[in-house]
């Protein structure tokens, strides 16, 4: 490796630690140079902006990077999962890319384990990701009308009522992307919605508290992905065996 590419690796290596840590929005050059321990001037040289940083991030190189922080394995989380979406850049949306799809791309640049998760709703879906190439599948929303679930009555409720008829990414409610039940405060509040994690979180979280409090299911978040209509009332050990077709 070339001390130009060495430099170039470090500079990534520090963005993608600062990105996970603090957000894309208030982390700037300064910050990725100080965390890098290397001069702005020379950040500079290697990348003209942060947004340079964050394309760059944002396709296939990341995967070298995390090979280069010796990652165990990777998550690979397609655009169907429910909650928080995984991005270096809340600004943006996910790419629209099938989880299925993705897998392939990533497990085609790297050895590192793939752990792929979204829009996993059945036993289908695990076998289809595994044939992709992911070493394991991870289930969210399956296993939040399960027995041994911690979501709350409300939203288990909503995941089974037919009132609800679809999902939506929004940051309305967090200020990131995020994927929930469509419901009447994705409506009203989307289109206007800001990019700012924690602040939006921080500033509707005691309304959604509140509305919680009172079984308001329209001005909650209802984390949910793409295959929540599968999401059923059974032991999690059920679920996860017929997931793995050993039922």
């Amino acid at each position: 490796m070339t001390i130009a590419s060495s430099r170039r690796l470090a500079i990534l290596e520090a963005a993608t630690r600062l990105f996970e840590h603090y957000g894309h929005g208030k982390t700037t050059i300064a910050d990725v140079a100080r965390e890098a321990q290397i001069g702005v001037g020379t950040v500079y040289l290697e990348f003209e902006s942060k947004e340079a940083i964050v394309q760059e991030l944002s396709r296939s190189t990341h995967v070298a990077v995390l090979e280069a922080m010796r990652a165990d394995a990777l998550v690979v989380q397609g655009l169907a999962a429910g909650g928080h979406s995984a991005t270096f850049d809340p600004s943006r949306d996910p790419a629209d890319i099938e989880t299925v799809d993705l897998v392939r791309s990533v497990t085609a640049a790297t050895d590192l384990p793939a752990i792929a998760g979204g829009g996993v709703d059945g036993p289908a879906a695990v076998a289809g990701l595994l044939e992709a190439g992911a070493s394991a599948v991870s289930v969210g929303t399956l296993l939040l009308r399960t027995e041994e679930s911690g979501a709350s009555q409300l939203h288990k409720d909503a995941l089974a009522d037919p009132r609800f008829e679809e999902t939506a990414l929004t940051r309305a409610f967090t200020g990131r992307p995020a994927r929930s039940l469509r419901n009447e405060f994705v409506d009203r509040h989307d289109r206007e919605a800001p990019t700012g994690y924690p602040e939006v979180h921080l500033m509707t979280r005691e309304f959604r508290v509140a509305a919680a409090k009172q079984g308001d299911r329209e001005s909650v978040h209802l984390w949910a992905g793409t295959g929540y209509r599968n999401a059923a009332v059974e032991p999690a050990g059920a679920l996860v065996r017929r997931l793995a077709g050993v039922d």
